[in-house]
């Protein structure tokens, strides 16, 4: 079976637009905006439809070349909340081991 993960994303279309979008939408959740797979498709479609236009009869070359089918759009929803809990979790990994050392 082939290794197809890119930087710990599911694939390379994933990771791209993580590494694209990410920031926008971790400030988003900080800002009490739910994060779903939903928002983050419609978020990049809208921004690729700025740059390239509108799909016109078909989906023309620039859509056909990219991947977003493929992009796992679930697991780009779950970052900003894992970016959020972070610091929390590092407080609770801190306490845990200074209990455990004690």
């Amino acid at each position: 079976m082939d290794n197809t993960t890119c930087n710990g994303w599911r694939n390379a279309a994933t990771w791209t637009v993580g590494l694209w979008f990410n920031d926008q939408w971790a400030n988003m959740a900080e800002d009490g905006v739910e994060i779903t797979p939903e928002l983050c498709r419609d978020d990049v479609e809208q921004y690729v439809e700025e740059l390239i236009g509108a799909p016109q009869g078909g989906n023309g070359f620039g859509w056909d070349m990219l991947e977003l089918n493929s992009v796992e759009w679930f697991e780009l929803a779950l970052c900003p909340l894992i970016s959020i809990l972070s610091p929390f979790f590092r407080v609770i990994t801190n306490r845990l081991l200074l209990f455990l050392l004690m």
